[in-house]
């Protein structure tokens, strides 16, 4: 049985956390400087700036990340996809190997991550429509050729305990561009055992779950990079399904 480390913090200001959140103001304004030369810099360099002020903004946080099997997919213009928990599994991602991601319509309102979202050419999806659903692949497929793209296929976040399941939709991208799956399993560990602190559900704002972060005093996330998967043997509901199981997998060994 899975040990489970409740989420309980200190609502309390203290000088150490305000230093915190004087930093991290600070790291988004700065974040928001550099994102106004993006039209007009290399995707490669672009993806420097992502990777490193994803990275810095972790240890502002402390949050540590243990990463495995990433060497498998060094590889350009991947097509990963993952279990979600939070928001921060982007930034997380992101300081590994940036990405354009598929988010949902309404983190593009956001305040200021919404922006720095939409700069990051993230492609927003408004899930309770077809005609978005449609374009959304179009774009996929499009972003592909010069990036990797990291889709959710939950369609939501859980807690982390389990896998919800794995919508099918974004899978006929890989049959039809004959392109392989990297299943990518995220989890979240404080002192070994697997903690709620960075769950992103329900009823939380933004602004509550970055104060839990902080107050939180740190913890690790353990990014899986899973054995890919050749799209040509299956159909999209296989796809989805096989994926699904084995990020289900890698969650009950962590």
């Amino acid at each position: 049985m899975c040990m489970i480390l409740k989420n309980k913090y200190e609502k309390n200001m203290t000088i150490k956390t305000l230093i915190i959140y004087v930093q991290i103001v600070v790291h988004i304004l700065l974040g928001l400087i550099c994102i106004i030369f993006f039209p007009i810099i290399k995707i490669k360099y672009r993806n420097k700036v992502i990777k490193f002020w994803c990275s810095s903004l972790l240890k502002i946080i402390s949050v540590r990340i243990s990463i495995k099997n990433f060497k498998d997919v060094r590889l350009k213009n991947v097509l990963f996809m993952a279990n979600h928990i939070s928001w921060l599994d982007i930034i997380l991602i992101n300081s590994i190997k940036p990405s354009i991601f598929v988010a949902k319509s309404s983190v593009r309102n956001w305040p200021i991550f919404g922006l720095m979202a939409s700069a990051c050419n993230t492609i927003f999806l408004n899930r309770s429509s077809r005609n978005s659903i449609v374009e959304v692949t179009s774009k996929i497929k499009k972003n592909i050729i010069t990036n990797s793209v990291f889709i959710f296929p939950e369609g939501t976040s859980t807690l982390g305990l389990s896998v919800g399941k794995f919508h099918s939709n974004f899978f006929q991208v890989a049959v039809d561009l004959k392109k392989s799956i990297y299943p990518v399993c995220i989890c979240y560990r404080k002192n070994n055992i697997f903690t709620d602190i960075p769950g992103y559900v329900g009823d939380d704002t933004l602004i509550e779950s970055i104060v839990k972060i902080v107050n939180s005093g740190g913890f690790e996330a353990r990014i899986t990079f899973c054995k890919k998967i050749l799209s040509k043997k299956f159909n999209r509901k296989e796809l989805a399904l096989k994926t699904q199981e084995i990020i289900k997998s890698h969650l009950n060994q962590d």
